[in-house]
């Protein structure tokens, strides 16, 4: 424990003095990988796989807020899918739009985890997600998990179908039109893993608030549960395929990941709380005093 907070206040001071240097790097990073995903999944404009054009574009949302690289990540998706269809792609923009005035209007300092849940899914670890969201943000962190997890689906889902609107019969595109809006919207599996990350980020949030002693760390484990649990229900309901191993791994792995994000943001000494009590001329005062571990309080000792 003690190393993990040396560790922790080193990371901190380095932060404090180079934070110049390491958002920039750390968004041109994070741009590098989105664009890569991006790329793999639905790479049908080739100017755009480019890797000087991919460094081009990341080293310019390196210098931008990160809510730029969502933007651009977006811009990325509707013009590889513009260049085979352009209705598809119109489709696609629109859905954009739709998900972030609801993400700019309630969570717009959230752009890490629209981000981060796509990569999440990527490098099959999305559970820890949720759980992570719920106990680094807030209540509207949960739009924010949904934007991210509407992307990865519309990305895939974009890349597993066949788009096809060059007919000419008015009939038959509006079929085409909307088999492709159902395939994009109607996806049982998508509204069940986003109706379980919205709760479980909700719920976090939620418990993590509570006054007695390691409420983020139950939190985090409660949540994690029943993020599983919700799943699994879901799962046998809706008749989805689902596998419950990698549920079970992937629930396993996100407990770890969320407890070390708590510990570098929120790390207190439960076994020296004090309750203190004072009083002015108008009121009574009870304090719960959680004092915070530092490498000082282990020399202390």
């Amino acid at each position: 424990m003690r190393e993990l907070i040396k560790i922790k206040e080193s990371m901190r001071e380095i932060y404090g003095k180079y934070s110049a240097f390491i958002d920039p790097m750390l968004k041109f990073i994070l741009s590098m990988v989105t664009y890569g995903l991006i790329n793999a999944a639905i790479g049908n404009m080739s100017i755009l796989k480019n890797p000087l054009i991919m460094v081009l574009f990341a080293l310019i949302n390196a210098l931008l807020p990160a809510n730029a690289i969502i933007v651009f990540a977006s811009a990325f998706s509707v013009l590889h899918i513009y260049s085979e269809s352009v209705f598809a792609a119109a489709i696609v923009f629109a859905a954009f739009m739709l998900m972030y005035l609801l993400y700019f209007r309630f969570s717009p300092n959230d752009a890490i985890i629209v981000l981060l849940t796509p990569i999440s899914f990527a490098l099959h670890i999305p559970y820890a997600i949720p759980v992570c969201a719920g106990i680094g943000g807030n209540i509207f962190s949960c739009i924010s998990v949904a934007a991210g997890v509407f992307s990865w689906y519309l990305v895939n889902y974009c890349s597993t179908v066949k788009i096809d609107f060059a007919e000419s019969d008015v009939e038959s595109l509006a079929t085409s039109l909307r088999s492709f809006i159902e395939g994009l919207v109607v996806n049982k599996t998508m509204l069940l893993v986003l109706i379980s990350f919205v709760v479980t980020t909700i719920v976090v949030s939620l418990v993590k608030r509570f006054r007695f002693n390691h409420s983020r760390d139950i939190a985090v484990v409660g949540g994690a549960v029943l993020n599983m649990l919700i799943i699994m229900i879901g799962r046998g309901v809706m008749r989805l395929n689902i596998s419950i191993l990698n549920l079970f791994i992937g629930t396993v792995v996100a407990v770890p990941i969320a407890l070390l994000l708590n510990f570098f943001i929120f790390a207190v000494d439960y076994a020296k709380t004090e309750n203190l009590e004072f009083e002015d001329d108008e009121y009574y005062y009870y304090v719960k005093a959680v004092p915070k571990l530092t490498s000082d309080r282990f020399n202390d000792d």
